[in-house]
């Protein structure tokens, strides 16, 4: 919290269970109420972690994926994001995957996090950008630069 980073919980689990989860371990306060879960019907973990980064308002370039998982660490790949491995239902070597292993979150300190985006030049424009449509030009002022003086009495080539 300290850091001012925003977090979004991602999980298969209804939403009703997922907040009680949250609640029960006292994280809620981390998520301000941004939660991927079940109800929001993503068929892979891709496409809620690339939800999840909508509703941080990042690029998923500018993402990290905490998990356990093997596979939650390919899909954070997958969608251009940062990934660290928790051990825990796997153990260390098999989370080699990640660009961060850490045996035990308390472990984490928001340092080695940035330190993953060393190699990232941040520009000072916002996250999303929303880009306006421009509006095509009227089709009568498209030919008012052509050449009226053409000649249609000019010698033949075809003859």
């Amino acid at each position: 919290r300290s850091g001012n980073v925003p977090c979004c919980a991602v999980s298969r689990l209804p939403r009703k269970l997922l907040d009680a989860c949250l609640g029960r371990l006292n994280l809620t306060d981390y998520f301000d109420g941004r939660v991927v879960c079940a109800e929001d019907d993503r068929d892979r973990a891709q496409q809620a972690f690339l939800h999840a980064a909508v509703e941080l308002g990042r690029q998923p370039s500018r993402v990290v994926v905490f998990s356990d998982s093997v596979d939650d660490l390919i899909a954070a790949h997958e969608a251009e994001m940062r990934a660290v491995g928790v051990v825990g239902a796997h153990p260390a070597y098999e989370l080699r995957v990640a660009d961060l292993v850490v045996r035990d979150l308390d472990e984490l300190r928001l340092a080695n996090v940035r330190k993953l985006f060393a190699d990232v030049d941040f520009d000072p424009l916002p996250e999303l950008e929303v880009l306006l449509e421009t509006e095509a030009p009227p089709v009568d002022t498209l030919y008012e630069d052509l050449d009226d003086d053409y000649d249609d009495d000019g010698p033949d080539f075809f003859s």
